[in-house]
């Protein structure tokens, strides 16, 4: 954390840290997620890691309107999608699970929808590109668009913002 007047304070360790609210934050450690409290001065775990530790290729995003939360977990396959319902104390419940192999996942600046960022390979050696897939948040399903960016590299491309 960097203070009004330059000087650098570290609060804790982990990875991916997205702020949610004016003096919380969320990011994961190797055996879960965590809430940071600045005014509290406090961690506390809110979810426990499933199956396995946190990698580097995992990524957060909370919504917009801090409803949401969003913890992409590419080696399982999975975007898990958590409703906040109470950012003070530190709940959070399971809305659901996209069945999708996320590298990324990004909410709509009006929290409906949530873009799924993938990887995928082509017939012939050396093709590859990305596979961007939306959802509905209400209803957790599909949207029927999609689109890929052939040629480029997963590794290399990352879904960070949805902004007009």
């Amino acid at each position: 954390l960097v203070t009004k007047d330059g000087s650098e304070r570290v609060l804790t360790e982990g990875i991916y840290p997205k702020w949610a609210g004016d003096d919380r934050f969320v990011f994961l450690k190797n055996d879960g997620l965590y809430l940071y409290s600045i005014a509290g001065g406090r961690e506390e775990k809110i979810q426990e890691m499933q199956d396995g530790v946190a990698t580097a290729r995992m990524a957060l995003d909370i919504s917009d309107d801090n409803q949401y939360l969003a913890w992409a977990v590419p080696e399982g396959g999975v975007v898990y999608i958590f409703r906040a319902l109470d950012w003070e104390k530190d709940k959070l419940t399971l809305k659901g699970v996209l069945p999708a192999a996320g590298m990324h996942a990004i909410f709509s600046p009006d929290s409906r929808f949530i873009a799924v960022q993938s990887g995928v390979t082509g017939e012939e050696p050396g093709q590859e590109g990305i596979l961007i897939r939306y959802y509905d948040i209400e209803t957790l399903t599909q949207v029927p668009s999609s689109f890929v960016l052939d040629g480029t590299d997963p590794i290399l491309t990352f879904l960070t913002d949805w902004r007009p």
